[in-house]
C-alpha cells in the first residue's frame, strides 16, 4: 500500500465543471471516451446527478472520473456505456495506485461503502494500460461481471480475410444496388422506428430516446452517426455508429426491417463500415457485447451473435466490472 498520499482532488457538478476544459484533456488521454467527456451528459432528457472528480499529482492533473452516488454506492458509469478513470498519457503505476487509493478515502469520508468501475475494452486505449485492473486486484475489489465484446482490428481488416458467407452475402447484395448513406439525423425518425420493433423482439428498449439521438448528434457533430440502408427510397437497415475518440468506433445499435431479410442489409452495413472507417484511419470497429437477455446469468454469451460478428474478423474483448466493499 502507498504510505503517503500526494494527490489533490477536485469535484464538480453539471453547473460548476468546465465542460471545454473538461473535455479537453480527454482529448488527449490514454483511455478517454466520449463516454468520459462531461459535455456527454448534457444530453439527457431530464438532469442526472453526476459528480465529476479531477486527481492532480504535484499540481498536474493525472486523472478524471465521472459518476453518481446512488444510496451508499458511487457507480462510474451512470448514465453512460463506460466509466472508470480516464488517465493521463503514461502515468506511472505508483501514481496510479495514490489516485485510487485516494479516491477510496475520499469517498469514505462521504460515507459510501461501495463503488464500481465498468471499464471500456483495452482497445480503446492509445497505449495499452492494464495497471489500474492490476490495482483493483490487488486490492481487493471484486472482478463483479466480465461481459464479451467483439472489435474488429481495422489495420488488419480485409473483405478476403472475412469468412465466405460473409464475402457472398457482401457480392449478393451490392449486385442488387442497396443504397447506403453516412449521415447525421436526416432518417433519424424512420431508422429509431426500425429500432423499436428490433428491441421490442426482445422485450428491451432503447437506451436512448429518439430526442436524446437528436441532442446527442447536436452535442457532437460528427461523431454520431447513422449508417442508413435503402432500397429505392425505404430505409430498411441502421446502425448508428457513436465514434468514441480518435482510434474506436463503437456501433451502438444495430437494427433492421425483418420484411427485408432477403437483402442481409446488416451484413452489408457492417462491412462497408469497416472499409469506411479503416480508410479515415480508425484502428478499431467494436460490435458490442453479445449477451442473452433473457437469462438469469448476465455473463451467458449469444453464440450465435457472437458467431455472426466473426464473420467479419471480429474478436472477443472484456468489459469488465469491478466492485468492492470500503467499510
Amino acid at each position: 500500500m502507498v504510505n503517503e498520499i500526494m494527490i489533490t482532488i477536485k469535484l464538480f457538478t453539471l453547473k460548476t465543471v468546465d465542460f471545454v476544459e473538461w473535455d479537453a484533456f480527454v482529448d488527449v488521454s490514454n483511455n478517454g471516451t466520449i463516454f468520459h467527456k462531461a459535455s456527454f451528459y448534457l444530453y439527457h432528457d431530464s438532469p442526472k446527478s453526476i459528480d465529476f472528480f479531477e486527481f492532480y499529482y504535484k499540481h498536474k492533473k493525472v486523472a478524471s472520473c465521472i459518476g453518481s452516488i446512488q444510496g451508499n454506492e458511487f457507480k462510474s458509469p451512470f448514465a453512460a456505456s463506460y466509466g472508470g478513470f480516464c488517465w493521463a498519457n503514461r502515468v506511472r503505476f505508483s501514481v496510479q495506485e495514490e489516485v485510487i487509493q485516494s479516491f477510496e478515502i475520499e469517498l469514505m469520508n462521504r460515507s459510501i461503502t461501495k463503488l464500481t468501475f465498468v471499464h471500456a475494452p483495452i482497445t480503446y486505449q492509445r497505449f495499452p494500460d492494464q495497471s489500474a485492473e492490476f490495482i483493483f486486484l490487488y486490492s481487493k475489489y471484486s472482478l463483479e461481471q466480465t461481459l464479451i465484446s467483439s472489435v474488429i482490428n481495422l489495420q488488419e481488416f480485409s473483405i478476403n480475410e472475412c469468412s465466405n458467407l460473409a464475402k457472398r452475402n457482401y457480392s449478393a447484395t451490392a449486385s442488387k444496388k442497396l443504397k447506403i448513406s453516412f449521415e447525421s439525423t436526416e432518417n433519424l425518425d424512420e431508422s429509431y422506428h426500425i429500432l423499436l420493433k428490433n428491441k421490442e423482439k426482445f422485450n428491451l428498449k432503447p437506451t436512448h430516446s429518439l430526442q436524446e439521438l437528436q441532442k446527442l448528434s447536436d452535442l457532437f457533430p460528427g461523431k454520431i452517426e447513422f449508417v442508413n440502408a435503402f432500397v429505392d427510397k425505404t430505409l430498411i437497415s441502421s446502425i448508428v455508429n457513436f465514434i468514441t475518440n480518435n482510434r474506436t468506433v463503437l456501433a451502438f445499435y444495430i437494427s433492421t426491417d425483418y420484411d427485408y431479410n432477403q437483402f442481409k442489409a446488416v451484413n452489408y452495413l457492417l462491412m462497408s463500415c469497416a472499409i469506411e472507417y479503416k480508410l479515415r484511419g480508425y484502428k478499431s470497429y467494436d460490435l458490442g457485447v453479445s449477451m442473452e437477455t433473457d437469462t438469469d446469468n448476465p455473463m451467458d454469451p449469444r453464440r450465435s451473435l457472437l458467431f455472426f460478428k466473426e464473420h467479419f474478423m471480429a474478436r472477443g474483448e472484456l468489459r469488465t466490472r469491478f466492485s468492492k466493499e470500503l467499510m
